[in-house]
Order: structure tokens, then sequence, then C-alpha cells
């Protein structure tokens, strides 16, 4: 196995006198994400990972001659545990990460077992695992627990996507999980049916799917469900009357949505969202609070404001939390671009809102530069707004607050 631009891939069990190296290389990719919550503590870390070290299940990730990295797999209540994934700072997004977890699939669906992983909370990990087929699980104080279920094809797909996969190099407690080269966007596994846009801000691996979300999906959506299609959307014969609509770009599991749905039924709501346990879980919100006012779109949503939105048609656009797309190389693939914003402004009507919000800093001031200079929008306070009392606090963003993580709400309005 290969990952891009490096000498072949190899696996070597470890040694007991490989633990202090390993140790420093777990201490260096631990640091920025145990730093951004305050619990950086070298010594704990070092104390942690020698105590339960078994050179016996420990595999050394190997570059050449160089150990680039370690994982640790073992035996579990629930399949395999994949207790430690770590890949050097220096050898992130680079696809090694994404070739580990390939050996680790190998190994867990030729034996017919699960695999459990937890991530640190707040670290980028657990968008790669979520990506990579987990599906999460429960919650502790700092970590968030994932599991693999048993692939129904009982081989993980080896293809050199794999080894430059988008979220090519994560580890349990923090790794780079954003990377894309800039060749890669036609070989990601977003299908065209969903969107035929050369650069594409979100990404579709969705992993497998439960079978009560497959049910949902097969049950539901067509009930639920708006179909694309390159003509303006009648929103008044969708709803059978006529309201004011609000667009929510990037629903998640929904349950942002039908809260907001609930508390505002004199409204209309389109929740777009690619990923299928996402709409699925859409539907079966929708379904079980008996909403009229809500129905969900399964497409990229670049081409619903272009195609499906009159001008000046909508009340409100909501995007919340979109992903932050961190590296500068992806900026592109922000969806909050200039050119999508002034789309999306042209299809408010005169007083309709903008509402955005964001965790990622960087990313919120991009979003108040963004716009700030599109013409047709206006900031209705002098940065930040307050959160406006519709947008539910979930219990990430409770417990995020409560570490002191910030959350960016900008609230413009068309003039």
């Amino acid at each position: 196995m290969a990952a891009e631009g490096l000498a072949p891939i190899r696996f070597v069990t470890s040694r007991i006198e490989d633990a202090e190296r390993l140790v420093a290389l777990r201490i260096e990719a631990m640091r920025d994400s145990l730093t951004r919550l305050g619990r950086f503590d070298p010594q704990r870390a070092r104390d942690r990972f020698l105590d339960g070290f078994k050179p016996e299940t420990c595999e050394l990730v190997l570059s050449g001659e160089r150990i680039v990295g370690f994982v640790v797999v073992k035996p579990g209540d629930q399949g395999l545990l994949l207790d430690h994934l770590y890949i050097a700072p220096s050898h992130q997004g680079l696809g090694i990460g994404a070739v580990v977890l390939q050996r680790v699939f190998e190994r867990a669906d030729a034996e017919g077992l699960r695999v459990t992983v937890g991530a640190l909370r707040g670290s980028n990990a657990n968008r790669f695992y979520a990506r990579h087929g987990f599906v999460q699980t429960h919650e502790a104080e700092w970590d968030i627990y994932y599991r693999r279920d048993i692939s129904k094809n009982l081989k993980y797909v080896r293809d050199s996507r794999m080894a430059n996969t988008l979220d090519q190099d994560s580890h349990q407690d923090g790794g780079d999980t954003s990377g894309m080269t800039d060749d890669q966007n036609a070989q990601d596994d977003a299908p065209t049916r969903f969107s035929r846009q050369p650069i594409r801000s979100f990404v579709l691996r969705q992993g497998r799917m439960s079978d009560a979300q497959k049910r949902y999906m097969d049950e539901l959506l067509p009930r639920y469900a708006i179909p694309y299609q390159e003509a303006v959307l009648d929103t008044a014969a969708t709803f059978g009357r006529k309201a004011p609509v609000v667009l929510e770009i990037g629903c998640g599991m929904g349950d942002t949505t039908v809260k907001i749905a609930s508390i505002r039924p004199e409204t209309d709501f389109i929740g777009i969202e690619v990923h299928g346990p996402g709409v699925g879980n859409l539907c079966k919100l929708i379904d079980e609070h008996k909403l009229t006012n809500l129905r969900v779109m399964q497409h990229d949503a670049t081409e619903v404001v272009r195609d499906m939105l009159a001008p000046d048609s909508l009340a409100g656009i909501h995007v919340y939390f979109p992903d932050p797309w961190p590296k500068k190389r992806h900026h592109k693939r922000r969806i909050l671009q200039p050119a999508f914003v002034a789309q999306l402004a042209s299809r408010l009507a005169p007083g309709g809102y903008l509402h955005c919000a964001t965790d990622w800093e960087e990313y919120a001031q991009f979003m108040l530069e963004t716009l700030s200079a599109e013409p047709l929008l206006q900031n209705t306070a002098a940065d930040y707004a307050e959160k406006p009392d519709y947008r539910p606090l979930t219990k990430f963003e409770a417990r995020g607050l409560r570490l002191g993580h910030g959350v960016w709400d900008l609230v413009f309005k068309r003039v």
C-alpha cells in the first residue's frame, strides 16, 4: 500500500524498545487538540500510553524506513477496538491515515467483526471516522464513540482513491482530516445525481446506512421530498398554501431544522441535505412530528438555488455550521463563496434574512467579510449577532461553550 508522494507504507509489529519513540509521536499528535481543550499534559499522556502498551498489539506505520505513525487494534467487547491511531504531524495530509484504516477494515471484514473507536471531542478525527463509515454510538465528557458495522461485502474497497481520500489522515485525538488534492475533485464519492458542479462544498462518503435509515428513505422520502428539477419551484403548490418560505442549507440529522419548523408553523421550510443518513432521519422526524410545513431536498444546494428558486422568493435562509474546509488550498470548497452569496441574496425578498452560524473562528471572519461585501445584504449587527431565539442550542454547542469554545452567528438582511 502507498500514500500520495510517499514510499510504500509498511506495517511492522512494534518492540518494547519502541515505546519512548511512540510516546513522543503520540504527544506531538495530540498537542493541538488537547491544547484547545485546556487539557494538554505531556506527562499524563505518556503515563497513560505506557501503562497499557503491549508491543504485540501495536503496529508501526513505516514509509520506507521511517516511522510515520502507529496503530493499536485490540479485541473488544463488540469486535475490534481501534485503541490508537496516530500519524506524525509532519506526515499528515498525505493519505496515510486512510491506508491504515484500509488495513484495519480488511482485518475486521475477514474476521466478521465490528470496529469501535473513540475520538477526542472537538478533534478533526470525528469527521474522519464519520466519513469512513463509522456511526456515533454514545458520548462521554471528553470523547465521542463510534462503531463501524460488519461490511456486507466482507471486503473493504481496495481503491487507489482510498489512499487519497478526503479526510486523509486523522488519528484518535486530532489529526488533519480535510486533505484533498486539487485534482481529486472528480474522484470523490459525491454522485453526479446530486451535483454537476466541478467544485463541491460537500463530500458524500456515507458508509453503511442502518436498516431503519434505509426504511425511512424508502418509505418516507417519496412523501416528504422535493425532487430536483431545472425549473422554478411552485412553493404554494408544494405546501398547499401561500406562506413565507425559509431555506436551510445543510440540515445534518435534521434535529435543529425540525425544532425551528415546529415553533414557526406559519412559515414553510425547505431543508437541503445530501447525506443519506441525515435525509432518512429528517424524514423520520417530519413524520413523527406530523409537520406539514417542512420538506427535504437531497441535492447540491448551489444547483437548487440557481435552478429552482425564483428571485425575491424567500423570507429567510439558514446556513448553520457548514464545513469550514480549514486548509487554505480548500477554501474554494467553502459554500459561502461571493458568487453563491450573491445568488442567495437575490433569492431573498427585500427584508428577508440570511442567518449563518459557525464554531470555526477563521471561517466566521471569512463569512463576515464575504457577506459584508455583498451589496444586496446589510448586517443587522456591528459584526456578529446574538444567537436568535429561534435557533436551538445543540448539546454539542452547549458543551463547547462551557469549555470556552466560540460560536459566531451572523444575521444579514436583504436591502
